[in-house]
């Protein structure tokens, strides 16, 4: 894989995934002698699942090997609790990764601190910052 971990999950925060249920959803993926990219649409094949972003991409395998990937996608609200119930059946297993779904529309900031002057007073204490979304 040429990505590093930190990378597959940004990519994977990246997709957009509506469910169609409000039950779980598990998803094992299975890709057999590929080397290049992997896509959104590769690795979640689901009639219970919406792909916003088909083609977002989420790894590259550098050479050919077969890749298992088993995904279950929650709809839920708030976060949870570490100490709860139902993040306790995470704790048995060493190889997850928990994601959450923090959904966030914007993909540029920029920004300036621009000297501000009124009619009368022009000031060096005053700044108008200058946001651009």
């Amino acid at each position: 894989m040429v990505e590093d971990l930190t990378d597959l999950i940004l990519n994977f925060k990246k997709a957009l995934i509506i469910s169609k249920t409000k039950k779980n959803i598990i998803i094992t993926s299975r890709v057999s002698n590929y080397k290049g990219p992997l896509f959104l649409k590769d690795l979640v094949v689901s009639n219970e699942v919406y792909l916003v972003n088909p083609f977002c991409k989420i790894l590259t395998l550098a050479k050919k090997l077969d890749f298992v990937i088993t995904l279950k996608l929650q709809v839920g609200q708030g976060y949870i609790k570490q100490n709860s119930s139902t993040s306790s059946e995470f704790k048995v297993y060493r190889d997850i990764i928990l994601i959450d779904c923090l959904y966030n529309p914007i993909l540029l900031v920029k920004y300036k601190a621009l000297p501000y002057h009124t009619n009368n007073v022009k000031s060096s204490d005053l700044e108008s910052l200058v946001l651009e979304l």
